[in-house]
């Protein structure tokens, strides 16, 4: 957190819990082929635990999430992910963890085409990408097998198709599409988390279906900058709750990274392949010690009363996220039952996710309280320009009404904040008239 000048209570919808001590990621988080991964990659490189565990996590969604699923209610659950890598600073290795699992992990498994123009079932893309984009490559594609001759014979659709998404700087991504630069891009992703069975869209060449398509994201970004990119409004639209969000810090220096083992890395590829025979197409179920753990933290999930509206928006999707986390655990394990160990550690990791995002709403509150003070203080300045240099409240609160100005308690908590702070000092006692302290400010 900054350090102020002053102090002052921030609004009810916006106060948040001391975020200062970093989130301890959880434990009890590393089932089966995690462990594996981490033992293979972590003496290698700088990033930290969480963002290894993170990385991973996007590889083994994107490549169990197509054959793997658990009935829920109307609908099969799908371990598909969204991940928020967050750096304290722009030192974290973000990318290297984002980078090490694609090449370790992801590309020894990518599917191959079976025939020249099978289209593909897993699709890799990294980088902005526009909502249409992404509709297009999770978009049904017509294809014919050897001995059908287009034109001649009716084509096969390959539907259920996955797409992973990997953004080196998310921020970037949102600010685009903040300017409606990305083609309704937080709008697909909403969608998209929610696994429809079908999603339509009219493109500029043409009308886009996909048929059952899973998403995953990979994504990786720093607090200040993501703080830049967020609004209230991304969190109350339940942008962020549909993310895990992973907490990193810079670790040990490693000047020259050593190789990976070789023969390590073949076991866990090994390990992998075994997990994905085993759990590929059958039907995922709770063991009844895991229905315990879920339903006991699930109940205490649904009581809860958050500090914050903002911090209940950020994190109103815990329970159903932890469920497909679990089904993850479990697939990592070579297993369709979800142990009470997978379901204690996907709760878990949920209690992580909080305290991350109390960090970053934390952060975003204090990127606008800055801009909202920058504004108080660019308002004063006009009006002293115009007064011979004096100014009072109510013309500076003129200034700043309107559709684009400050709400009155924003306003209010600022103009004091400056008058404690010595920035703006009265002219004479008594009077509503104030100067600028050139004192504190130049």
């Amino acid at each position: 957190m900054h350090n102020e000048v002053y102090t002052t209570p921030a609004a009810p919808d916006t106060a948040l819990s001391d975020s200062s001590t970093p989130p301890k990621f959880p434990e009890t988080a590393w089932p089966g082929l995690f462990t594996s991964y981490y033992n293979l990659i972590a003496n290698t490189c700088e990033a930290s635990d969480s963002f290894i565990w993170a990385s991973s996590a996007g590889m083994f969604s994107a490549l169990f999430s197509p054959g793997v699923g658990m009935a829920w209610g109307p609908q099969v659950l799908k371990p598909t992910l969204y991940l928020l890598l967050l750096g304290a600073t722009g030192r974290t290795r973000k990318t290297t963890a984002m980078q090490d699992a694609r090449r370790t992990i992801l590309d020894p498994f990518m599917p191959r085409p079976r025939f020249p123009g099978d289209p593909e079932r897993l699709t890799v893309l990294s980088g902005f990408v526009s909502g249409e984009g992404m509709a297009d490559a999770l978009s049904d594609r017509e294809f014919w097998s050897p001995g059908k001759k287009k034109g001649e014979d009716p084509p096969e659709v390959a539907m259920g198709r996955c797409g992973f998404f990997e953004f080196d700087e998310f921020a970037s991504q949102l600010i685009k599409s903040n300017k409606d630069a990305a083609g309704n891009f937080t709008g697909m992703l909403l969608r998209l988390w929610d696994l429809p069975a079908t999603l339509s869209l009219r493109t500029r060449r043409e009308q886009v279906t996909a048929t059952n398509p899973l998403t995953v994201v990979l994504a990786a970004s720093t607090y200040s900058y993501m703080s830049r990119a967020l609004s209230q409004g991304h969190v109350h639209d339940g942008l962020v709750n549909r993310f895990l969000l992973v907490h990193g810090e810079p670790g040990e220096p490693i000047p020259v990274r050593p190789p990976i083992n070789p023969q390590e890395h073949a076991a866990l590829l090994s390990e992998l392949h075994q997990a994905m025979n085993a759990v590929w197409g059958k039907p995922f179920t709770m063991s009844p010690s895991a229905e315990a753990v879920h339903a006991a933290h699930y109940r205490n999930d649904h009581q809860q009363r958050h500090e914050s509206d903002l911090l209940e928006a950020a994190t109103s999707r815990a329970s159903i996220l932890a469920i497909r986390l679990a089904v993850l655990f479990a697939a990592a394990r070579g297993s369709t039952v979800i142990s009470d160990a997978d379901m204690q550690g996907a709760w878990d990791v949920m209690a992580y996710n909080q305290a991350v995002a109390a960090r970053l709403l934390q952060s975003l509150h204090d990127s606008n309280w800055r801009e909202a003070e920058a504004r108080v203080l660019a308002a004063a300045r006009r009006v002293a320009a115009e007064s011979g240099g004096t100014f009072a409240m109510a013309e500076v609160r003129a200034r700043l009404k309107g559709g684009n100005g400050l709400d009155a308690r924003t306003f209010n908590g600022c103009w004091q904040a400056l008058v404690r702070a010595g920035d703006f000092a009265l002219v004479a006692e008594g009077s509503d008239r104030y100067r600028f302290n050139m004192e504190v400010r130049p």
